[in-house]
């Protein structure tokens, strides 16, 4: 009987530990399905004066040949969604920014945002229209069942590629990330080609300056949690890809693709990935640049 209970204890404690294991395993798994990268990130001496800041997103999409400089030069961010997007300023080299990828433009740095590959598409695209409408005129010399369904192919054809740039083949999707005074929020978009994907509220209060803006990239898998990191400055986050719950102190949202949240200082803000799906995230952050140095 003694040595049966022995087995029981022993049986018992194994179990205990087990379990331990187990547990703390599913805790470090948790945190390895969360991937974060600073993809962008630049020095801000001055935010713009108002009485009210606002972080705003603005999406374009950019035909081919479409060149565009903003007309107002504040510090902004370029994350490209599709496509290649091409930043040009005076005396500086060209940098292009391909898909999920970002850059930083400084304050007074005049720029130009271009779409370099999508002419090169453009281009192929009308010379592939010119080749099968010639081979669709010499298909008018076959025997008249041949002559009938090459004629039906080649106009397919023809059709299909001719919707091609409307579905935005050709275009760059890119978003212009900056924070902006709150009159700028209520004024109509420099191009028909541009919309306002999110806009926070008010900054309150405004950290004190020298700034550092920052996007970072956040990659949850199916299942998985983060806990955004508690800096001295606003917070806004948009999601790329996915479903994620947002908590955001004692609040509960849902967000899809290009829906956004905000985090005023000292608010908490986590992601879950409610979906089946990987979730992919972007955290644009405002901090002082005494409290938070530039990353080297």
């Amino acid at each position: 009987m003694m040595r049966g209970l022995a087995y029981a204890i022993g049986a018992l404690t194994f179990a205990l530990v087990f379990s331990a294991g187990v547990q703390g395993h599913a805790k470090s798994a948790v945190t390895s399905d969360v991937t974060v990268r600073t993809l962008a990130q630049g020095p801000v001496k001055a935010l713009p004066a108002g009485a009210k800041l606002i972080i705003n997103i603005l999406e374009f999409r950019q035909v081919p040949g479409g060149d565009f400089e903003p007309p107002a030069h504040l510090p902004a961010t370029i994350y490209t969604l599709h496509g290649t997007t091409t930043i040009t300023s005076p005396g500086a080299a060209s940098q292009s920014v391909g898909p999920g990828e970002a850059a930083f433009v400084p304050l007074l740095a005049g720029h130009t945002l271009q779409n370099p590959d999508g002419r090169l598409g453009a281009g192929a695209l009308a010379a592939g229209l010119v080749i099968v409408v010639l081979i669709l005129c010499a298909a008018t010399w076959l025997r008249d069942s041949q002559r009938r369904v090459a004629i039906v192919a080649l106009s397919i054809l023809l059709v299909a590629a001719g919707i091609l740039p409307l579905t935005g083949a050709t275009s760059n999707d890119y978003y212009l990330i900056a924070a902006r005074a709150g009159t700028q929020g209520s004024q109509p978009m420099p191009r028909p080609d541009g919309q306002v994907a999110y806009s926070s509220p008010a900054i309150h209060p405004v950290p004190a300056g020298p700034y550092v803006e920052a996007l970072t990239a956040i990659t949850v898998s199916a299942g998985g949690r983060y806990s955004l990191p508690d800096l001295p400055g606003p917070q806004m986050i948009v999601v790329v890809e996915g479903n994620a719950t947002v908590q955001l102190g004692d609040q509960t949202t849902q967000l899809g693709r290009g829906d956004g949240a905000f985090a005023q200082i000292g608010q908490t803000l986590a992601i879950v990935n409610s979906g089946s799906a990987q979730l992919q995230v972007l955290d644009f952050s405002v901090t002082s640049s005494a409290a938070a140095p530039l990353a080297t």
